[in-house]
């Protein structure tokens, strides 16, 4: 239910009110503080996400979470740190495209493009030796990069894919802030057919 809240919905108060009430009963339930973050995270609230993970002991993360903890310290400051947590997922994940591609994205972000777009390839190259990977996971290492067509492109072709998760999170404050001003951003938030954003969502106005 939270993640239907927060994701579908963008109704982010009352998601944190659902897990507040399954932390009430289970305090050292691990899940409801994972979806937290990630709520965190879709709002851009990048402190709190840090504070979340970061009161979570290592052993206790999978490889995911240590590569979205790793995102939350780059976009509160600790840019080295994040680099470094993210090189250390992508060597346990055993080089996952997810790890190659939040690389991709946070170097180019730093602006050092070239390495970037190294680390970009391999995860491209990746892909096509493995089973399915959602096209839109590519959009946010394609704009670290600078390459707005290209993102947007990657996020047309996962509408078109079954079971491209990364979709769910096309309406992030990530996508909303640096492809808000795109007609075909919009086009494809319409085709998802979301709920429309709250009054009081900052980007409603955006959306209508």
């Amino acid at each position: 239910l939270a993640w239907y809240l927060s994701l579908v919905e963008a109704r982010y108060a009352e998601a944190e009110s659902v897990l507040d009430d399954v932390l009430q009963r289970d305090s050292a339930r691990l899940d409801p503080l994972l979806v937290k973050a990630a709520i965190a995270r879709i709002q851009g609230d990048w402190n709190r996400s840090a504070e979340i993970y970061g009161a979570i002991e290592n052993s206790r993360l999978a490889w995911p979470d240590l590569l979205h903890h790793a995102e939350s310290l780059f976009w509160i400051g600790s840019k080295a740190d994040a680099l470094a947590a993210t090189r250390r997922v992508i060597e346990i994940s055993e080089r996952h495209p997810a790890a190659l591609i939040q690389m991709a994205a946070l170097l180019g972000f730093s602006e050092q493009e070239e390495e970037g777009e190294k680390i970009l390839n391999e995860a491209q190259s990746a892909v096509t030796e493995a089973s399915f990977f959602p096209s839109s996971a590519f959009a946010i290492a394609y704009l670290g990069l600078g390459d707005v067509s290209m993102a947007l492109s990657s996020l047309e072709s996962g509408f078109d894919e079954k079971g491209s998760w990364p979709m769910l999170e096309l309406r992030r404050d990530t996508f909303l802030r640096r492809l808000g001003d795109e007609p075909r951003f919009w086009a494809l938030v319409s085709a998802m057919k979301f709920p429309e954003l709250p009054l009081y969502h900052e980007f409603h106005q955006k959306e209508q």
